[in-house]
């Protein structure tokens, strides 16, 4: 049989709401309890009616966190189980509104009791996994509309390389997780891709799935599970209607809208087909979308005149989001080669005459992640045959031609080499790249088209230290070396096995 406590007229606990938020005619209150029977949560039920919320602890899911963001923000929450009751109060005292307490009981005396007022206007964030159960929990937010299974799938390329990159895991295999339609209703998206439901942080907000790597810098993350509210002071202005989300926090950079826009054009398709009413819904300071933009997403099916860009939070009425396809470096779901091959079709379906070199080596302007010798390295390219192009000279849909019509595709890792995920077919691939760059997004693009990869493997002015990362390394320019990695690169553009 279950223990009792000792019953009370005045639990210590009660006595402390009474003084902290009794003033209040209607508060918010979530009571913490475990399999044992806790007379006190009987009598804070019964001292506001109606206004207070019982969760057990022991229930494995969903999470204590997702339970308690489905209801909150609270005026208080009740800790009346000792055991664990600290690591709780430290963990979730976020979900109490500035102001508020959480009183927890600290010992089996039941007037033992320790009391924490929260500072921090904090919203809790809701991974993609779990908020189906945040909409289970209160399906006045929204609904799921459709899940498309996970998937685990081989490599379908190769690879070889001239050295070691230890900052570039390479999997043989990749298990995407099941990707998740959602229809929301009243959230607050705000500039940079966040979105706000209640005083939760959507995973629409981020641009990868795993928890650990959830970031965006319009967010002040106050730990995996809170940040700062980036609410505004006021009432944003309304935005009437049904909206997908298509925003990026760099929306404006060629590679992050090719890797993580178009990762979420699956969702596009499949909500536009029933309701053909719904609109897109981006960010940009200027309230307009760049030449190569339109292009970008009029290939995946979005046209011009189905896009808002807003310059300043909303309020809608009606967002759609969903499960990005690409979140690197843990996977890419297969379908997403449909998205690449349908853009890659339509771009091509505009391009210009040519004529397009057999060979083409993507060449880069500026000073990040520079070749300290470029024109050495660029000279063992176009000696046998390879025309030097700066992409952002032409139209994005003759820099796909050229990817489509060449027989090698060569180039800098980074966004300019991300064009060979719309090749449309396997084809060959030689990127260079510094050893302390993580060319994940060239290795996860590659191996689901199938492409022949050929990696030089440069070494950086910076180079990590105990394989730690750092944002010097990361941008670091590097040295192409004749000697060493030229030896590799010579035998691949010779056509032998450098192997």
């Amino acid at each position: 049989m279950p223990s009792t406590e000792p019953a009370t007229d005045r639990p210590a606990v009660l006595a402390e709401l009474d003084r902290r938020i009794g003033h209040l005619a209607s508060p918010r209150v979530a009571v913490l309890v475990d399999g044992k029977v806790r007379p006190a949560a009987a009598a804070i039920e019964a001292w506001r009616p109606g206004c207070v919320v019982r969760l057990d602890i022991g229930a494995e899911s969903p999470r204590l966190h997702v339970r308690l963001a489905a209801q909150g923000r609270y005026d208080a929450v009740v800790d009346l189980v000792p055991r664990g009751g600290a690591w709780r109060a430290g963990r979730l005292l976020q979900h109490v509104r500035p102001g508020g307490v959480w009183v927890r009981r600290t010992g089996a005396d039941q007037d033992a009791v320790e009391v924490v007022t929260s500072r921090d206007d904090a919203a809790a964030i809701v991974g993609d996994a779990e908020a189906a159960d945040l909409l289970g929990l209160d399906p006045g937010r929204g609904t799921v509309l459709e899940v498309l299974p996970g998937a685990t799938w081989a490599v379908r390329g190769r690879l070889r390389t001239s050295g070691p990159m230890p900052a570039n895991p390479t999997p043989g295999e990749y298990a995407a997780p099941p990707m998740f339609l959602r229809d929301y209703r009243d959230v607050v998206c705000l500039p940079r891709q966040v979105v706000v439901g209640g005083h939760v942080v959507l995973p629409e907000s981020f641009t990868t799935v795993e928890e650990h790597r959830q970031r965006n810098v319009a967010l002040d993350k106050l730990s995996p599970d809170f940040a700062r509210s980036p609410l505004p002071a006021g009432d944003p202005a309304p935005l009437p209607g049904r909206w997908f989300h298509l925003d990026n926090h760099l929306g404006w950079h060629f590679g992050h809208a090719l890797t993580e826009q178009v990762s979420h054009l699956w969702g596009w398709r499949r909500v536009h087909a029933e309701d053909p009413s719904v609109r897109a819904l981006v960010f940009a300071d200027s309230g307009e979308l760049t030449p190569w933009q339109r292009d970008l997403f009029a290939a995946g099916g979005v046209p011009p005149e189905s896009v808002h860009v807003a310059t300043a939070p909303v309020r809608v009425e009606r967002l759609v989001g969903c499960t990005p396809m690409f979140s690197r470096p843990a996977y890419a779901h297969p379908a997403l080669l449909e998205t690449y091959d349908e853009i890659s079709a339509a771009l091509s379906a505009r391009a210009g005459q040519g004529p397009w070199p057999r060979k083409v080596f993507f060449g880069r302007r500026g000073t990040k992640r520079a070749c300290v010798n470029a024109a050495e390295l660029e000279a063992e390219f176009t000696a046998t045959g390879f025309e030097v192009v700066f992409p952002e000279d032409h139209p994005l849909a003759d820099q796909v031609e050229m990817v489509r019509r060449a027989e090698v595709v060569a180039g800098y890792a980074g966004s300019a080499m991300f064009h060979v995920a719309l090749a449309g077919r396997p084809t060959h691939v030689v990127l260079v790249v510094s050893e302390s760059y993580p060319a994940h997004n060239e290795y996860l693009m590659s191996m689901l088209l199938g492409h022949r990869l050929d990696v030089v493997v440069c070494e950086p002015l910076v180079p990590r230290v105990d394989g730690a990362f750092t944002r010097e390394s990361f941008h670091s320019d590097f040295t192409y070396r004749p000697d060493r990695e030229g030896v590799f690169l010579r035998a691949v553009l010779a056509g032998a096995d450098p192997d």
